[in-house]
């Protein structure tokens, strides 16, 4: 497993910290690409991903080669709650720009659940 910069991570960690996880401290919007390069060269793992919307649009442009070569052994998880919650809440752009469902649409190979929270 994966985990993103900021909350993604730390919750991670706190919660269970384990030999095979790997943290991508300060490296907003790289836990995607790093996840889908270690998914294509070791089709023997299964990877996942954790990602928050807000690092998730420092790299926009990964989603489409997820939906080109996502292999089905890679797993990304996004959490959105609409801010950059580690940096003080600041609400990120994807309310604005970017609907889920085009966002699914955009990485057609990929499946999607959306979930609420209270």
């Amino acid at each position: 497993m994966l985990a993103s910069t900021g909350f993604c991570g730390r919750e991670l960690y706190a919660i269970d910290d384990r030999e095979n996880q790997l943290y991508l401290v300060g490296s907003m919007g790289c836990v995607t690409p790093m996840a889908l390069g270690l998914a294509l060269s070791r089709p023997d793992l299964r990877v996942i991903a954790l990602d928050g919307d807000g690092a998730a649009l420092m790299r926009m442009g990964v989603f489409a080669t997820l939906g080109a070569y996502g292999p089905s052994n890679l797993i990304h998880l996004l959490l959105d709650n609409g801010a950059h919650e580690s940096t003080g809440g600041q609400a990120t752009v994807r309310a604005r720009l970017i609907s889920h469902r085009s966002h699914r649409r955009a990485a057609m190979r990929s499946r999607s659940a959306a979930t609420t929270s209270a």
